[in-house]
């Protein structure tokens, strides 16, 4: 598969989702958080649902960016997404604890700057 048709196919996917379930890495960082809070309140103006996950709580130092109070440990019981999208996480144990949550959707994007073979 090429990036191109990798590229097209996650929109596609995310066009047609209701429900989405995002995720970073462990010990979230900045360009970590940033590019899941950044897509959570894109898909949210798109009139998606959608959880923010990470195994570890935010950072206080990140604490001002829009969305961070709702970066959860584990989605809410009952919760079922179309598709999860893991960002800025090379790895499937970089997830952590929330990689079931992620691993287990119907669809799974991996969205990431780094070269492993994502989650």
């Amino acid at each position: 598969m090429t990036p191109d048709s990798a590229t097209l196919q996650a929109a596609d996917a995310l066009r047609n989702a209701r429900r989405v379930s995002l995720a970073c890495h462990l010990n979230p960082d900045g360009d970590a958080l940033g590019a899941t809070l950044g897509l959570a309140l894109a898909l949210e103006r798109s009139d998606r649902e959608v959880v923010r996950l990470c195994q570890d709580a935010v950072p206080s130092a990140y604490g001002f960016m829009p969305g961070s109070d709702r970066v959860l440990t584990q989605p809410p019981h009952g919760w079922e997404p179309d598709v999860a999208v893991g960002l800025d996480c090379d790895t499937e144990p970089r997830l952590g604890s929330v990689a079931p949550f992620i691993l287990n959707a119907p669809t799974v994007i991996d969205i990431d700057h780094h070269t492993g073979s994502g989650p």
